[in-house]
């Protein structure tokens, strides 16, 4: 090789470990994040004195170092020198007045944008409290124990614009130094056994009190999916579900197995039927219930032992998909218009539910902390919640309304 061509070769190599190096550095340049912490209550001006703080999480649960930066003139708060890591999940997170007020950033590798942050007002009247749907669905029937599982979920509204902090009322001794606050109160029939939280509540934060239980985390505006499930012994072949719900309710659905029960109600009429799961269920209805009226449900014919005339195996669905089904059949009997499902739409689901299937084995073999499973399957689980919402073909109904 000439010695025009080794020098000519010499600079087209330098000259791409320069373009290299100036990629690479392009790529991990510390970037800035940006954003504005707003009010969102009418009429009030932002205090002073707020924190932003940065979290994030790896794939693998692991907590990274947190980061804080102050609001200060027009609102804006930035985090400078930040590089963003796509196996991150990061969240802002302001706290005022007893809550704290997030917002998760995106991390598809996409360029940072400037983020909003709301904060509201606190309040401790619950007076803005309803529930725009409520459903309760006889989930399982277990044989041996003679006892059946409900499963109630709620679309619970505040429709306000201040964030329900808690009061103390009606619980003795929640006056005491040190005890939270109340906010959603959940009430249970008597004789009411092994709650479990199943959407939208966190175990840690709930209390039980003598006629049900209470959580102690705030109720920020907008609409809130609750879910939970508990026992009810029954004997004879009849049950009683009678119990109250503490706010104004406009809509309340009962769903019983059509497969030999019969259902009776004080206040709860016929309203038709709907399949679940291939699962005929029967539907008692009845709108704007005010707060704390109390409704009574009986169940008979219910089996006393395997050969009964009600077949357990009818009635038996999986927890997920109860709940999922039993959040969508409260907006759908009582909020959705009609809506046709696409087909990719079914095979989503069916992902979802999936992907849900494969974190829970995940977390049972100890590959998954519990930070990120406990985030990532409520999260998988609203999106589930939010796909079949416009999924109707999975549902088929009949009688009125």
């Amino acid at each position: 090789m000439s010695r025009r061509r080794r020098l000519l070769a010499g600079a087209i190599g330098l000259l791409l470990i320069i373009a290299s190096l100036g990629v690479g550095q392009a790529a991990g340049a510390p970037d800035s994040l940006a954003g504005t912490v707003v009010d969102g209550t009418a009429g009030a001006a932002l205090p002073t004195g707020l924190i932003v703080r940065l979290d994030g999480t790896t794939a693998t649960g692991t907590a990274i170092p947190e980061r804080t930066a102050a609001v200060g003139a027009g609102s804006q708060f930035a985090f400078d020198q930040f590089t963003a890591d796509p196996s991150v999940t990061y969240t802002l997170a302001v706290d005022y007045g007893g809550a704290t007020y997030t917002n998760a950033l995106p991390h598809d590798g996409s360029p940072l944008q400037p983020t909003t942050l709301t904060i509201y007002e606190p309040t401790t009247s619950d007076q803005s409290l309803g529930i725009d749907a409520a459903t309760w669905v006889v989930e399982s029937i277990d044989l041996d124990n003679q006892q059946i599982t409900v499963l109630e979920t709620l679309a619970l509204n505040n429709a306000s614009d201040r964030t329900f902090v808690g009061d103390h009322n009606g619980d003795p001794g929640s006056d005491a130094p040190g005890v939270l606050p109340r906010t959603l109160r959940i009430l249970l029939p008597p004789g009411a056994s092994g709650f479990a939280p199943q959407l939208g509540i966190e175990p840690s934060t709930t209390l039980p009190v003598e006629n049900g239980i209470v959580d102690t985390r705030p109720i920020l505006p907008g609409l809130h999916q609750i879910g939970y499930t508990y026992h009810i012994a029954y004997s004879e072949g009849g049950a009683e579900i009678r119990k109250a719900l503490p706010y104004p309710t406009k809509k309340l659905r009962f769903l019983g197995p059509d497969a030999g029960l019969d259902l009776r109600s004080d206040l709860l009429t016929p309203a038709g039927s709907v399949q679940i799961s291939n699962r005929p269920f029967l539907i008692l209805a009845t709108d704007n219930l005010p707060a704390n009226t109390v409704v009574t449900v009986d169940i008979f014919g219910l089996p006393s032992s395997p050969v009964g005339r009600l077949d357990p195996n009818l009635i038996q669905i999986a927890g997920l998909i109860a709940i999922v089904l039993a959040v969508l059949v409260a907006l759908y009997l009582a909020i959705q218009p009609a809506r046709s499902a696409a087909a990719e739409t079914v095979a989503e689901h069916e992902s979802l539910v999936a992907s849900i299937a494969s974190l829970d084995d995940a977390y049972a073999s100890g590959k998954l902390g519990d930070e990120l499973y406990y985030s990532e399957r409520d999260r998988q689980k609203r999106q589930l919640v939010d796909l079949l919402v416009g999924d109707r073909e999975l549902f088929s109904r009949s009688g009125d309304r």
